[in-house]
């Protein structure tokens, strides 16, 4: 585990070890913790965000090299993300054919509190009659809602290679940033 501070002179002159990826682009100093583990993980701070029914803003690459962002329901089980989606639509194509995403969860409560995770489509898995479909709907409170789409419905499960959890309270003088990155495929 690695702890580093950005304090004001580290943003003024750039980070000490030269690498401009990890300063706030908000401009606040930021307070950093880097975890370099087997899989990326939610830090305990912020799994409130990966357990409430939370809406995760999840983007994908278009083929022409843009990027396509939506919200979308999803589910954490601890070590992947899954979500629902159609064999039918943009995003389908666009994971299929390049699988690094991102997905970024805010807390409605606390918009500098949020959850930044960046991975990979793992698999696409079948979803006909939409049984996985359904218990997103049971968890954000639409269960018995029509799905007109329900025979062409897959999964899309995403495994995590970096997590960056920040928070950043009015009173604090620095935001405070957590890293988890994935040591390898899992």
């Amino acid at each position: 585990m690695q702890r580093r501070s950005g304090g004001a002179r580290e943003l003024a002159g750039g980070p000490p070890d030269g690498d401009w990826g990890k300063m706030a682009v908000d401009g606040c100093p930021t307070t950093r913790r880097s975890i370099l583990d087997e899989q990326a993980t939610v830090p305990a701070s912020h799994q409130d965000l990966v357990d409430r029914p939370l809406i995760a803003h999840f983007a994908t690459v278009r083929s022409d090299g843009s990027v396509q962002s939506n919200p979308m329901w999803f589910v954490w089980d601890g070590g992947r993300i899954r979500l629902t989606h159609t064999r039918t639509r943009k995003k389908f194509q666009n994971v299929s054919s390049e699988p690094r995403v991102a997905l970024s969860i805010v807390d409605p409560g606390n918009a500098q509190r949020y959850l930044e995770i960046r991975g990979v489509v793992e698999s696409i898995d079948d979803d006909t009659g939409a049984p996985f479909y359904r218990t997103l709907q049971e968890r954000y409170g639409a269960a018995g809602s029509p799905i007109r789409d329900a025979d062409v419905r897959v999964v899309l499960v995403i495994r995590p290679t970096v997590i960056l959890a920040r928070s950043f309270s009015s009173g604090d003088p620095e935001a405070t940033m957590q890293r988890s990155v994935a040591s390898g495929p899992a």
